[in-house]
């Protein structure tokens, strides 16, 4: 016999939210994003909605929240701290959320250099994510070469055209082991030093055109390291 609305016990159970929570961590480990994507934060959205306890769960879980995008929009960057320097909204608030989140976990960095950075940027990364976190590191440079990200062994600078020199992080890519280069600009002398001297577990390299020689002068001994640079179909 059907059970009709009115007949079914008020002792009913919500099974899904009676899982345990290393059962259900098992689970939405399969959701876990894999790449930057808008549609795959949207994923997580939808189930950290689903219930309080999903939504506790995946909040606490760090590898929902490792995949870090380092860039503001035009307007965010007009949208500064109040006097004191306090993260007070905007993409600096997102960005420190999103970092406390990834507690100590391997970070993977997508940085889309444009031809401003946000005045709060470099602190957060001192901060909250240095480069020993970084465990893959997607940078994406401008077609105008303006914005420059410079390492030396000592840290990075990040500087635009003339502009004085943004503040400093100091670190190195030691558990850094996949780097793809993109965009149609050439990577910086001191930071692909960097990368040659600091990042000495890579295990894959992605170049674009711009920068495939890196592979027989820059970057020679880390693309050593890896098992194969990937380079474009028509590089000889």
């Amino acid at each position: 016999m059907l059970l009709t609305e009115r007949s079914v016990p008020e002792t009913t159970k919500n099974y899904i939210e009676c899982l345990p929570t290393e059962l259900l961590l098992m689970i939405l480990e399969e959701f876990h994003p894999t790449y930057h994507g808008k549609g795959e934060y949207r994923a997580v959205q939808a189930l950290a909605s689903v219930c309080q306890s999903w939504r506790e769960v995946i909040l606490d879980d760090p590898g929902f929240w490792t995949h870090i995008i380092l860039h503001a929009t035009r307007n965010e960057l007009e949208i500064c701290s109040d006097n004191t320097g306090t993260v007070t909204s905007g993409y600096p608030a997102r960005l420190v959320l999103h970092l406390k989140r990834t507690k100590s976990a391997p970070l993977d960095i997508f940085w889309s250099l444009t031809n401003e950075a946000h005045p709060q940027l470099m602190d957060i990364i001192h901060s909250m994510a240095p480069l020993s976190r970084w465990r893959t590191l997607i940078l994406n440079l401008p077609r105008t070469g303006q914005t420059l990200l410079q390492g030396t062994s000592h840290g990075i600078n990040v500087s635009t055209g003339g502009e004085p020199e943004m503040p400093r992080v100091t670190g190195t890519f030691e558990n850094l082991k996949e780097l793809s280069v993109q965009g149609f600009s050439k990577c910086p002398a001191y930071w692909v030093d960097l990368v040659e001297s600091t990042a000495l577990k890579l295990e894959k390299l992605d170049l674009g055109m711009a920068n495939e020689k890196l592979v027989q002068t820059g970057l020679s001994n880390a693309s050593q390291r890896v098992s194969k640079p990937t380079l474009p179909e028509d590089w000889l």
